[in-house]
């Protein structure tokens, strides 16, 4: 499957915080980040997968993320948003 992004970011010996310098100039260009396949939400959820995925959603979700072919999303909702919700 390759190197993770975070093993990647390892291999170059940065930390999270020399890695927000990589990231801001990345920045500066709209496809600076997906160029080094490492724009939101794709990096986070590659490193929630590659921490606690299953073996199958490794294959299935991961691998095809760190090969670019797919993109993944995030989504959130707020509880009970129905009881705010006021009719027309």
């Amino acid at each position: 499957m390759g190197a993770t992004p975070a093993e990647r970011i390892r291999r170059l010996g940065l930390s999270l915080s020399e890695f927000a310098l990589v990231s801001e100039e990345l920045g500066r260009t709209p496809i600076g980040h997906y160029l080094f396949n490492c724009q939101a939400p794709d990096i986070g959820n590659m490193e929630i997968l590659m921490a606690h995925g299953t073996p199958d959603q490794k294959e299935g979700c991961l691998a095809p993320l760190i090969r670019g072919d797919v993109r993944s999303c995030f989504s959130m909702t707020e509880p009970d948003i129905q009881d705010q919700i006021q009719p027309g």
